[in-house]
């Protein structure tokens, strides 16, 4: 099972973290191993579905998922509907002071090829997310 969680604090407002962090047009921006994202759905907020592909350990993988909670300002959650493995993850906003402390976490259960690597899989996921939230960081704070 993975289960991993990072946590950083950013000198903006929950609101403008969370408006960044839900337009795929920013990912490319802040999250490593991101090749593209496309949406499947016109729906807005609980519903909407897109195909993430990334690259893992130097193989194209598609996932798609759904959102499963919308909160503005305060909460994103999704699941994955199809791909290589079942996950969920969730990233929670939450006033910090004049800035916002920004929570990710992410579950699976990994199979096939991914079943033969999950401790290096948990391993490097956990150090790629809090590189993701470090560069999420950086941008935000750059304006």
């Amino acid at each position: 099972m993975i289960n991993i969680s990072s946590k950083i604090s950013i000198n903006c407002s929950p609101e403008d973290v969370f408006d960044f962090v839900r337009n795929m047009g920013n990912a490319q921006h802040w999250l490593s191993g991101w090749l593209e994202s496309r949406p499947t759905s016109e729906t807005e907020g609980i519903g909407f579905t897109w195909i993430d592909v990334i690259e893992v350990f130097g193989r194209r993988v598609e996932t798609e998922f759904e959102l499963t909670e919308f909160e503005p300002g305060r909460k994103l959650a999704f699941r994955s509907i199809q791909g290589s493995f079942p996950i969920s993850g969730d990233y929670s906003f939450q006033p910090n002071g004049e800035g916002t402390s920004v929570t990710f976490a992410l579950q699976g259960e990994p199979g096939g090829f991914f079943k033969l690597a999950e401790l290096l899989l948990d391993r490097m996921l956990q150090r790629q997310w809090d590189t993701n939230l470090a560069n999420l960081k950086d941008v935000l704070e750059a304006g």
